[in-house]
């Protein structure tokens, strides 16, 4: 932010009090990270103001709650920081107010700024509590030496926004380590950093290591982790950028996808490692595996059933607004709902193997949430299906909700080439050799260390793969009708796929 006038923290201070809830339910929706876009906001309220010694640029985080007018009671938790900026330059958002006085300053969210960003590193690397108006505290926890080196530096780290994060911020700090930012808040115990003391402890290195965090002690005893700082992993860009690269490269080629074949067999290594460190620690009690039981199975079947009954009421209340010829194939989709749920028993009579163990989980795996490195993939992002909660995401699952979840990608990625490349050759984006790579490799990995987390059918490895596909491809539904429309036809193609057969 640029300079702002003498007298700007009193300023900021007195617009908080008086005017930041009602500017909330006007620009919340319009940004990317806002969860409720398909919802009618009701009302927002603020529930913590914590200033932030970001010398003379005042800001403060601000933990803001909102309500929705078609679910009274659902409300939601969203974490910003706010500042000023005068004149026609801003920070790359769109400004919260703006211009609030004659003189043109506009109130801003500066979550990705490197003064408020350093400050809040500052304060992290300190250890030191920052204490809000509203009796809350903003603690910080998990430090590291690495991070206090680099924070005491005696020059500043240079501060760079990455990527195009749809649920959080995240920045680049300097050359060693990256801050995110979570936007949407849950009370509790959050798997990000859960997961990430875990993988410290296991030595498991596929992964960036965590290096510090943030969570705020609400005044009511609630606990929302608010920060976490990662260490930097030389990479080529995520894994969703490198299959679709290669795959529009082969497109156009000719020679479609048989040149990514290694590189899925070799994620598919990557994951069984990363689920035999999960399984590996047979006393903590947040991590153990445990048996599987035909009480787990009814409720993955029941979740599948609940799942498909969300999306399918979501396109209900939507579909009028599609065009067509999306619209007919959602009212097609409404149509066949009980075909779905019949196709969901079938699967659930197959995977009749209840002789292995589940465990923790990645939760939300797919392309997007791994990085491609000079050897292979490092994965990142274990907080969990954002549209969750926590003690669902954190709940012990089947392995194989991870693996499914991967298919559904690949899948993801040719659907999203060929609508780039319709002249294309569909053939040449025939993905049955990925998937088989991939599974294969995955499978093959985790037998030879004897894990216990699979099945040892191979028919119930399938069905159980197949079921949580379709569980995924309806959740992928849930959340394109929400935050990208323009997305939709490609999970309720695989919905109609995955739910036709008998």
């Amino acid at each position: 932010m640029n300079h702002v006038s003498p007298g700007a923290h009193a300023r900021l201070s007195e617009w908080l009090a008086r005017n930041l809830a009602g500017a909330l339910t006007h620009w919340l929706p319009s940004q990317r990270w806002f969860g409720g876009k398909s919802r009618q906001l009701d009302a927002a309220a603020v529930e913590e103001i914590i200033w932030l010694d970001a010398g003379e640029e005042p800001a403060a985080m601000v933990i803001a709650r909102v309500a929705y007018a078609d679910a009274p009671g659902d409300e939601h938790y969203y974490a910003l920081v706010v500042g000023l900026a005068d004149g026609g330059t801003v920070p790359s958002t769109t400004p919260i107010a703006s211009p609030i006085d004659g003189g043109g300053t506009a109130v801003v969210e500066c979550g990705a700024e490197p003064g408020t960003v350093q400050a809040l590193l500052r304060a992290m690397v300190e250890g030191v509590p920052l204490a809000g108006e509203r009796g809350g505290t903003l603690v910080p926890g998990d430090q590291t030496a690495a991070l206090g080196g680099v924070m005491r530096a005696p020059a500043r780290p240079q501060v760079r926004p990455i990527g195009n994060e749809q649920s959080n911020t995240s920045v680049r700090i300097g050359g060693a380590h990256v801050f995110k930012l979570i936007r949407r808040l849950h009370d509790g115990e959050h798997p990000q950093l859960e997961i990430g003391r875990f993988l410290r402890r296991a030595g498991f290195t596929a992964a960036p290591p965590l290096e510090g965090s943030f969570t705020y002690h609400a005044a009511d005893g609630r606990r929302f982790a608010v920060g976490v700082v990662e260490g930097w992993v030389e990479n080529t860009g995520d894994g969703w950028s490198h299959v679709v690269r290669r795959l529009e490269s082969g497109a156009r080629a000719g020679d479609g996808v048989g040149a990514l074949s290694d590189d899925f067999a070799r994620l598919g290594t990557i994951t069984a490692d990363f689920h035999l460190a999960m399984a590996s620690d047979t006393h903590d009690a947040s991590f153990a595996p445990i048996p599987v039981t035909p009480d787990h199975r009814v409720a993955w079947r029941n979740q599948v059933i609940d799942q498909a009954r969300r999306a399918v009421a979501l396109v209900e209340r939507t579909v009028s607004r599609w065009p067509e010829p999306l619209g007919s194939r959602g009212r097609a989709l409404i149509a066949a709902r009980a075909r779905i749920e019949r196709r969901v028993m079938d699967l659930d009579a197959q995977a009749e193997d209840n002789d292995f163990r589940i465990i923790r989980i990645h939760g939300d795996f797919h392309l997007g949430q791994t990085l491609k490195t000079s050897d292979g993939f490092t994965l990142i992002d274990f907080e969990g299906e954002p549209l969750k909660s926590i003690a669902e995401r954190r709940a012990r699952q089947s392995a194989l909700k991870d693996v499914a979840g991967m298919l559904r990608s690949i899948d993801y990625a040719a659907a999203h080439v060929h609508a780039r490349m319709p002249e294309a050759p569909y053939a040449s984006l025939f993905t049955t050799p990925l998937r088989r790579a991939f599974a294969e490799s995955y499978v093959a990995e985790s037998r030879r260390h004897g894990a216990s987390y699979l099945p040892a059918a191979w028919a119930a490895v399938e069905a159980l793969c197949s079921l949580f596909e379709l569980e995924k491809a309806l959740y992928e539904l849930d959340y394109e009708v929400n935050n990208r429309p323009d997305w939709i036809h490609i999970p309720l193609e695989a919905v109609t796929r995955l739910g036709a057969h008998r």
